[in-house]
């Protein structure tokens, strides 16, 4: 099993809105500029880790400092965070990940939504609608 240490965001006790959620995606392209970065990006956390760091115990926020500043951006520029805490909000979360990818528990990443969650019922009524 390969271990990597992550750069971890945690959101709690925060509600996205429609408009974070736009910039969201905008986040994500950024990140995806850099090809050697994985993530993973819930209502609750975001976790990026580089793909060069496998199996090294000294990967730390140094390290991660380019990821960092984009992250703290995002987090001020959205007033979730402020130049006094944000750094409340970032954690370095040590991941597991099977040299078998069929391994992987893949329920482990999905995020779990409430169901009466409004995006999720207007999903499943436009997937209704598909069906007929």
């Amino acid at each position: 099993m390969k271990t990597i240490n992550s750069l971890q965001v945690v959101f709690e006790y925060i509600e996205f809105s429609d408009e974070i959620q736009e910039k969201i995606i905008l986040l994500e392209e950024k990140l995806q500029k850099n090809p050697d970065l994985e993530f993973d990006i819930s209502e609750k956390e975001i976790i990026v880790f580089n793909k060069n760091f496998f199996n090294n115990e000294t990967i730390s926020f140094k390290d991660y400092i380019e990821v960092w500043t984009i992250l703290k951006d995002f987090l001020i520029e959205n007033n979730i965070a402020n130049l006094q805490n944000y750094k409340t909000f970032f954690k370095i979360k040590k991941l597991e990940i099977p040299e078998n990818s069929s391994e992987i528990d893949l329920d482990k990443f999905i995020a779990k939504v409430d169901a009466n969650d409004k995006k999720l019922l207007e999903v499943d009524e436009f997937l209704k609608k598909l069906g007929k």
